[in-house]
């Protein structure tokens, strides 16, 4: 689940494009929304000249023309389908996305935090929380340039619910090459030059790349104005010539590379990254500082050409006008999640008082006490909304990750029974995530500790668990928690053979203890015969 943050500050990312400073990401949480004295609405911008979109991953509130709205939307889309093409990912963890498409800027300064406010260009902002992620941007002539902003942070949320925690300097270098994907008549292009990148490369000697390689979200390279320039240049420069340089390097060996880096933790093992760079690329780090400085001054910066994904067209999406009272709710939960207003947030209990089942408002009032770090009404607001139906991933997710460390975590594992109410209101909150999103795999591992510590296990829930081991993200939990359900349903030489299979892995040794807890009973159950009582 995605943690609250530790202080009033989401990370803030100033992308400079051409010259131009454009705010990308998320903001500084600040006042509320200022009030306009002389105008009707106290909501900026609430009309009823708002139309909703939905296309098949997004929805979209639109102040704009349907020409520009689906343009967007589209172009979205084209993005999410080539980021997992190429990538060879796909989406583990989904996480809904609202895009607010303002007229102009005058309308979307408002809803923006009020240290930013006074930057004059504003291109857009990308912000994440636990209920769902937004997308907030206005309309401007130059559409390339503001989407560019926006690509560039989407991409990081691509990253994230793919499952990848790569390296920084990968993650900012893929996010501005995808930043600029454009479609052409002979298909999609992907990695066009970006001089401001290319700039801020040439402008500074390149940092060595074990500097570079070691750069996390604390490191000054990545804070301090100067040395940010050269790190977002060197990123992208590196990245682009793995993927698209004429470097003459065997395709495989650099694939190869760049799995290990996307697979890799953010901090990483420096001795084996290095290992493996001169073993893939056949030349240690200096070497291909030369390279990358030999490929930036010829300036041949060839992008990638691919087939146009198959995705729904533009004229498919569903657009309905939004009424003035929805679209001011929509704005109100805009205003809490960027600014904490207490008026937007006075608003939103309002709602309840008026309607106690309205999932968006008890989601983003949960999303909200999480961020004042509490928990335990982030957890009922969240119950609430899915006692009232949600079928939101993000808000599913958080509550079986919470029932999870508060049931499962530090248990005896021979001795410990959940109660039936919990084993019951569990498989309940499972089954509807499973049913919402039936390859994702949390819901199956939680799924067994469930059955191997509820009184009565269920079979056609072990059985299922069982059919989707094979792609779980926590196989040596789940096979922990199989054998314990084996053990209680007397099939002694099933549990053996699991852990034997287990054991030979190599696990973590958390797992190695628990596997020696369950050996320890199956050998003291063997010792004094099969009417042995089961734990």
């Amino acid at each position: 689940m995605p943690r609250p943050t530790d202080s009033a500050v989401d990370s803030i990312r100033c992308l400079r494009r051409y010259g131009v400073l454009a705010l990308a990401l998320a903001l500084l949480l600040g006042s509320g929304l200022p009030l306009r004295g002389s105008a009707p609405e106290v909501i900026p911008a609430a009309d009823d000249q708002w139309q909703r979109y939905e296309s098949p991953h997004f929805e979209l509130f639109s102040h704009n023309s349907a020409g520009a709205s689906r343009r967007l939307l589209r172009n979205l889309e084209l993005l999410r389908s080539a980021f997992f093409d190429i990538m060879h990912e796909k989406e583990k963890r989904s996480v809904q996305v609202t895009v607010y498409y303002f007229a102009g800027v005058d309308e979307f300064r408002p809803y923006v935090s009020a240290d930013f406010r006074k930057l004059e260009d504003l291109a857009g902002f990308y912000l994440s929380r636990p209920d769902r992620a937004v997308i907030v941007m206005p309309f401007r002539k130059d559409e390339k340039e503001s989407q560019q902003v926006v690509f560039h942070e989407y991409v990081h949320h691509l990253t994230e619910v793919s499952g990848r925690n790569p390296a920084l300097w990968f993650r900012e270098g893929i996010a501005d090459v995808f930043s600029t994907i454009e479609e052409s008549p002979e298909g999609l292009i992907v990695g066009k030059p970006i001089p401001g990148r290319a700039f801020e490369y040439r402008a500074h000697p390149p940092m060595p790349l074990e500097e570079l390689f070691a750069i996390d979200h604390t490191s000054p390279n990545y804070h301090e104005n100067q040395r940010v320039g050269m790190f977002y240049g060197e990123s992208w420069v590196l990245v682009h010539y793995l993927l698209y340089g004429n470097s003459g390097l065997p395709r495989d060996q650099v694939d190869r590379f760049l799995t290990y880096i996307e697979q890799e933790t953010e901090k990483g093992d420096p001795v084996k990254r290095r290992a493996l760079f001169q073993e893939t690329m056949g030349m240690d780090y200096p070497a291909m500082i030369k390279r990358l400085n030999k490929y930036l001054n010829h300036g041949r910066f060839s992008p990638g050409r691919y087939p146009l994904p198959t995705i729904a067209p533009a004229e498919s999406y569903v657009m309905r006008p939004v009424p003035r009272d929805e679209i001011r709710g929509q704005l109100q939960e805009l205003d809490l999640r960027v600014n904490r207003s207490p008026a937007a947030k006075l608003a939103l209990l309002g709602r309840l008082d008026t309607n106690p089942d309205d999932i968006r408002a008890l989601e983003i009032l949960g999303t909200d006490a999480l961020g004042e770090g509490d928990e335990a009404t982030a957890q009922e607001r969240w119950e609430q909304a899915f006692r009232a139906g949600t079928r939101n991933p993000a808000i599913l997710h958080a509550l079986v990750e919470m029932e999870d460390r508060a049931n499962f975590s530090g248990i005896d594992v021979l001795y410990f029974r959940l109660p039936e109410e919990g084993a019951q209101h569990l498989r309940r909150l499972l089954g509807r995530l499973i049913e919402c999103e039936p390859q994702q795999t949390q819901a199956y591992e939680v799924l067994a500790w469930v059955e191997a510590t509820a009184d009565q296990p269920m079979r056609a829930n072990i059985d299922l668990v069982q059919a989707h081991l094979p792609s779980l993200a926590d196989k040596s939990r789940t096979v922990v928690a199989l054998a314990l359900v084996r053990m209680r349903l007397k099939d002694e030489a099933g549990a053996r053979r699991l852990l034997d299979e287990l054991g030979a892995t190599q696990p973590k040794p958390d797992i190695l203890e628990e596997i020696a807890i369950l050996r320890d009973s199956l050998d003291k159950r063997a010792a004094v015969g099969p009417n042995a009582g089961t734990p």
